[in-house]
């Protein structure tokens, strides 16, 4: 009964529908303007936050964005929905994206893009220290690790919507683009799953397998179990698709027969409860989630993936990305230095990765390049793994900040260049980018 006369709901729905507004709004200009939509709903955070209305009213930014008590606390817990929301809807994309005659390609681009940045990564920490960015939970090794992870990554969301708004969605370079995505943000999460386990409390998470079997992930028994439950909550995700497929098909899911939105809701909390009961992160359960239900998909229940995509894209995740924008301080904690060696390395670094894998699996020269400048799009992946490391207490707010600005920055850059080659392919069909040898551009869009 406290806890409920805490929680001070007229606070919260002012709260919720003044973030959520201004996050649509925002996002909408962000578009207008030929811009992520993730972008302007960051900037609508930093509106409330303290880097614009803290700087004049204090107080009422704090009322906004950072309400104290159980009020403050359920506005949050709406924003992590958004997180687990938005991986969901990125798992059920796996199944759809890639075509077998692109196996090769996205095989050797994805390893590639991942391996190279990260070994280049690896090299530049051995000569310069970033220890000077710990956060409060004072691990190292878990900063390098979220450092190595953030020069890998590449944007599902954002990516698949630049394609979407310049109609290159149904083209050769948006399916590889995507399927690579898909590949490397696997490897993301199962990362920075492992890293945020480095700097659990001692007693946090006592329920899980690792702390029953006395598995410390700091030693080589706790990153083996680490790689082998990831790998086997993915089987297992895959596996209980098909079985659930069987079952619709002889109508023995009630559940999924009288509410097909009720049922993917139970999937995406048990995967994620599952994920957390093995010691990994949660969103890594609503990924497997998402691959679980896309995998047994018949109509009806990809009209319920359609509906709780569309409601999770309407309050949870803008809120999500409005929430991470007000936590920043533009005005105290960018860090200058590491923003621009981020930006520059991080871009060089995973561009010679992706062009390594292109030439290896003898993509042409003009989709190489449109492949470089597309995976190195951050976005939401980026911001997620800022986020997620600043919470742990792995980064502190400056490289907070900066690894918030790498994917909001790469994001504007691949977008942009992206709407240039349209531009250029509208005008000059021969010579656009993303045209293979001996197809026009009219054929690649409908590739």
């Amino acid at each position: 009964m406290n806890r409920m006369s805490s929680l001070d709901m007229p606070h919260l729905v002012a709260s919720l529908a003044l973030l959520v507004v201004a996050a649509h709004a925002a996002g909408a200009l962000a578009q207008h303007w030929s811009l992520p939509a993730v972008v302007g709903e960051l900037v609508a955070g930093l509106a409330f936050g303290p880097t614009v209305l803290g700087a004049i009213s204090p107080a009422l930014s704090t009322w906004v964005t950072s309400p104290s008590g159980e009020t403050g606390g359920a506005l949050r817990a709406v924003g992590q929905l958004g997180v687990l929301l938005l991986m969901f809807a990125a798992g059920t994309e796996l199944r759809t994206l890639v075509r077998r005659s692109d196996l090769r390609s996205v095989s050797w681009i994805g390893a590639s893009g991942v391996v190279v940045p990260a070994a280049l990564g690896v090299l530049a920490m051995l000569v310069i220290d970033p220890g000077g960015y710990v956060g409060t939970a004072n691990h190292e090794g878990a900063l390098r690790i979220v450092l190595v992870t953030a020069l890998a990554v590449t944007s599902i969301p954002v990516i698949s919507r630049i394609f979407a708004d310049l109609g290159l969605l149904q083209t050769r370079l948006a399916r590889l683009v995507l399927g690579i995505a898909v590949l490397e943000d696997l490897v993301l999460y199962v990362a920075l799953s492992y890293a945020v386990s480095l700097v659990a409390a001692p007693g946090e998470g006592s329920w899980t397998l690792p702390s029953a079997l006395h598995l410390d992930p700091a030693t080589w028994h706790g990153a083996v179990w680490h790689a082998l439950a990831s790998i086997g909550l993915l089987s297992l995700g895959m596996g209980l698709g098909r079985a659930q497929r069987a079952a619709s098909r002889a109508r023995a899911n009630v559940v999924s027969q009288r509410s097909p939105v009720a049922w993917l809701l139970a999937v995406l909390f048990g995967c994620t409860l599952l994920a957390s009961v093995l010691g990994l992160m949660p969103m890594l359960g609503a990924l497997v989630a998402g691959i679980t239900v896309a995998e047994a998909a018949g109509r009806e229940q990809r009209a319920a993936i359609e509906q709780v995509t569309a409601f999770g894209s309407a309050l949870f995740v803008p809120l999500y990305f409005v929430l991470t924008g007000a936590a920043l301080d533009l005005r105290n904690d960018v860090d200058l230095v590491s923003v621009a060696a981020l930006l520059v390395f991080g871009c060089v670094a995973k561009g010679l990765g992706v062009a390594i894998g292109a030439r290896i699996a003898r993509e042409p020269r003009h989709m190489s390049r449109a492949l470089v400048v597309s995976l190195n799009a951050r976005g939401g992946p980026g911001i997620v793994l800022a986020t997620t490391a600043f919470a742990a207490g792995i980064v502190d707010a400056r490289m907070f900040t900066s690894l918030l600005l790498l994917a909001v920055l790469t994001s504007i850059g691949a977008g942009a260049w992206l709407a240039r080659l349209v531009r250029r392919s509208t005008t000059a069909p021969s010579s656009t980018t993303t045209q293979t040898p001996h197809r026009t551009n009219s054929e690649l869009r409908h590739a």
